[in-house]
């Protein structure tokens, strides 16, 4: 039904980076594509089309919007043809579509093969154009939702996804989970409401990665996604709706859960930074890997081989000046008071920023820097970390760039510096999350 377009639409502007192998496109109606044609996997094609703001722009008063549009907005089809019925129409074909609220665009993704290729990308203009927003999808999520809360409320894992998340966020109800009788009050039609405008004619960056020609890909997407009516030409810059901010003068904190399963989890949080200083972050990152051996070590030594500890930095690529390193332990409930402590007690050595050998460094280093080759020859890792906005940010292209070189480069002082910067500045936040007392 959604087959017959309009005419092909024109380029506008067209942008070759053949050091990293990189097509990019601007179409007259302001549509964004990203190309890059690679021989990781045969016959097969990744497609990502990020659209408008996603969670930058989430109503306040509608708590629970996020979730239900998640929840619905895949499984209501078009407008001529439900899920079941386009599960019917493709079946055979190498086609398909998710849909989610990423925290800065809505994300649409696709995956194919060179033989479905323009009909993955008119399938994908369908759910932009003609959703379906049917009440099916909407009742079938609200029968899932006694399953979810069942795991948000009554695991260890499931109230480090809520409460945690929305504690390390300074308490923005952005982030966790919505009460459950806020969410079942949402409706199809604030979905619609909510995503028409950014469909309809936000920003658009779609990106494709895989096994293709590239002079096709650009022939299906003129026919496809450079057709569409004009759209914003770049994104609003969300300046208030970026803040977020790290908990600071708080250092502990516990939630009980009630749950059978004898476990608990402790997690000390950090602050750090945002992802948008890139030499610090990757030596942020050597840090965390650093404190992940010395946690293993410890922990191993002091509680034996049953647990396995990590710690991991996460610095943001949308929220402002936000980030956080973190050390997770697993636990048995009666020990978590103690490991707190030790976590503690690693994060106090590596403050005085003198403590990391060049043997450490050299321990944590050489698996960074193979794992970092390996994840180069991977599509998800040009996809997802490399092309997905670079148009909306060009530096993600010199990162690819820089990436290897940069690593291998990192020395003892900066690392310590940081550690001292890091752990010395801030006690960590400890988490506790454990089974109630019966």
């Amino acid at each position: 039904a959604y087959a017959d377009l309009p005419p092909a639409g024109d380029i506008a502007e067209k942008k070759e980076i053949e050091d990293i192998g990189v097509r990019q496109i601007v179409f007259e109606n302001n549509v964004r594509a990203n190309l890059k044609v690679t021989d990781f996997e045969d016959e097969k094609i990744y497609i990502r089309a990020r659209i408008g703001g996603g969670t930058l722009t989430l109503p306040e008063d509608k708590p629970g919007l996020k979730l239900f549009t998640n929840g619905t907005f895949s499984g209501g089809g078009l407008e001529d043809h439900n899920d079941d019925e386009l599960k019917r129409i493709f079946a055979g074909e190498s086609v398909g579509v998710s849909f989610s609220v990423g925290e800065d665009a809505f994300v649409m993704n696709g995956a194919t093969t060179p033989e479905d290729f323009r009909l993955q990308l008119v399938l994908m203009r369908a759910y932009l154009t003609n959703p379906g927003y049917r009440k099916e999808a909407a009742v079938e999520f609200r029968r899932s939702l006694d399953y979810i809360y069942q795991q948000i409320d009554r695991t260890v894992e499931g109230v480090a996804q809520d409460d945690v998340q929305v504690l390390i966020h300074g308490g923005d109800d952005r982030f966790g989970y919505p009460e459950r009788s806020d969410l079942e009050k949402r409706t199809l039609d604030e979905v619609k409401s909510w995503l028409t405008p950014a469909l309809e004619n936000a920003y658009l960056e779609i990106s494709i990665v895989g096994d293709f020609d590239k002079e096709k890909a650009i022939q299906f997407l003129s026919e496809t996604f450079g057709n569409l009516p004009g759209r914003a030409g770049e994104k609003p810059d969300f300046e208030e709706e970026r803040k977020v901010k790290f908990p600071r003068d708080l250092t502990e904190k516990s939630f009980d859960v009630e749950t059978e399963i004898p476990k608990a989890t402790v997690t000390v949080y950090w602050p750090s930074a945002d992802i948008y200083d890139i030499k610090k972050t990757r030596r942020i990152g050597m840090l965390s890997a650093i404190m992940d051996d010395r946690l293993r070590i410890k922990i191993r030594e002091e509680l034996g081989d049953a647990y396995s500890p990590f710690a991991h930095n996460l610095p943001s690529d949308t929220w402002t000046d936000y980030g956080y390193l973190f050390a997770n332990v697993t636990v048995d409930p009666a020990q978590a008071e103690s490991v707190g402590a030790v976590v503690r007690d690693i994060a106090k050595e590596l403050a005085t920023g003198e403590s990391i050998t060049a043997d450490e460094l050299d321990r944590a280093k050489k698996p960074q820097v193979v794992s970092i080759e390996e994840m180069r020859r991977t599509n998800r890792y040009w996809l997802g970390s490399v092309l997905e906005s670079s148009q909306e940010y060009p530096e993600r292209l010199d990162w690819s760039r820089s990436f290897v070189d940069d690593y291998k480069s990192i020395t003892l002082d900066e690392v310590n510096a940081l550690a001292k910067e890091i752990f010395g500045t801030h006690d960590g936040l400890v988490v506790t999350v454990k089974p109630k007392a019966k």
